[in-house]
């Protein structure tokens, strides 16, 4: 389960990523990039790079979770 996990945040979080440098690049051209506006704050290029460093912490949390649990079965 944790292997899943591990391999589905990180997925998301290069999405996550790649959403955000192609929203900069359009910044940086002058083209309005989609910003999503909600009751709160708008949800625009640094919310998914906020998203993006997310996933991939848990990514490298849940690897090294599962790391340190397949070291404790094999001693």
């Amino acid at each position: 389960m944790v292997k899943y996990i591990a391999v589905g945040s990180y997925w998301l979080g290069v999405v996550c990523a790649l959403v955000a440098v192609v929203g900069r690049i359009c910044d940086a051209l002058g083209i309005a990039f989609v910003r999503i506006f909600t009751k709160g704050n708008t949800i625009d290029v640094r919310s998914f790079l906020d998203a993006a460093l997310l996933f991939l912490f848990i990514a490298i949390a849940s690897a090294n979770y599962e790391w340190f649990q397949s070291r404790q079965r094999g001693s």
